[in-house]
């Protein structure tokens, strides 16, 4: 009888310990995301990430890129919008931009719906180019002549990435926008990383 209750409690631990790990192997990106520095100086000061979005593609791109801290409601989003517009950023065929800088936030992103509902909640929206205030990234053929209006000729996924599990501040994140007939939207953002302190 004591041995089948000392099996019983063996079972019982395994299992217990088995669902612990599981858990914390759940909550481990989340952890990470939520404790990784923010960079900075001195405490509650912000690092930044450089950005260097190329299009290789041959349309016009228009976007909102940015970061963001969703659990940090003192945050604002710092966020910019390229468009189709020569008043501000322009990313026309087969271009790339210079390296945009951005406050270290807990995600950066490309179109998600998080940072578009959090640039909305916090800026004019006159001040919003609603060409660029989509999910994602649209694609445009674009004529030379200002009088035609843009054709729109595809769109791309949105993208996030993850301050320490995909990105550390002071790094440099390199946005490739790429043609993907194998998927149904056409495009593709590609991710790539220049870790801080690289020698690239």
């Amino acid at each position: 009888m004591m041995r089948s209750s000392y099996s019983f409690s063996i079972r019982r631990v395994c299992r217990l310990t088995l669902a612990g790990l599981l858990f914390l192997a759940g909550c481990g990106d989340a952890f990470l995301n939520s404790t990784s520095s923010l960079g900075g100086d001195g405490a509650g000061s912000r690092g930044s990430v450089s950005v260097i979005i190329i299009n290789n593609t041959s349309h016009s791109a228009a976007l909102t890129v940015g970061t963001f801290d969703a659990g940090d409601p003192d945050f604002v989003p710092d966020a910019t919008q390229i468009g189709l517009d020569d008043v501000g950023l322009t990313l026309g065929p087969d271009s790339q931009l210079d390296a945009i800088p951005f406050r270290c936030g807990r995600t950066f992103a490309v179109g998600s719906t998080t940072l578009l509902d959090l640039v909305e909640g916090a800026f004019d929206a006159e001040d919003i180019e609603v060409a660029t205030f989509v999910a994602g990234v649209s694609f445009f053929d674009v004529d030379a002549d200002v009088a035609v209006e843009p054709v729109l000729v595809g769109t791309s996924p949105a993208m996030e990435a993850l301050l320490g599990l995909d990105f550390n501040c002071g790094s440099i994140l390199i946005i490739r926008l790429e043609v993907d007939a194998l998927t149904v939207d056409a495009f593709r953002v590609d991710f790539e990383l220049i870790p801080s302190g690289s020698g690239r």
